[in-house]
């Protein structure tokens, strides 16, 4: 996978708006994204994970793990 880089997200507002686009663009044409279903975005981010060669230092990955919890979960 090539390097990306989100450059306009630095805050809490650019985040939430990037991921309510990206929920948009899914809507919009989920053919267009490798995973578009729950499971095999689960399935690729762990992966992804796992295989990456360099993860920022001091991530906090109970954070991480809360949002993609509360993600499923929050009303």
């Amino acid at each position: 996978m090539e390097e990306l880089e989100f450059p306009g997200v630095e805050n809490r507002q650019r985040f939430v708006e990037f991921a309510l686009n990206l929920r948009t663009q899914v809507i919009g044409d989920p053919d267009a994204f490798e995973n578009a279903t729950m499971p095999r975005f689960l399935e690729a981010l762990a992966a992804f994970v796992e295989n990456r060669q360099s993860i920022p230092v001091g991530i906090d990955w109970n954070f991480l793990a809360l949002l993609l919890y509360a993600g499923l979960n929050y009303e």
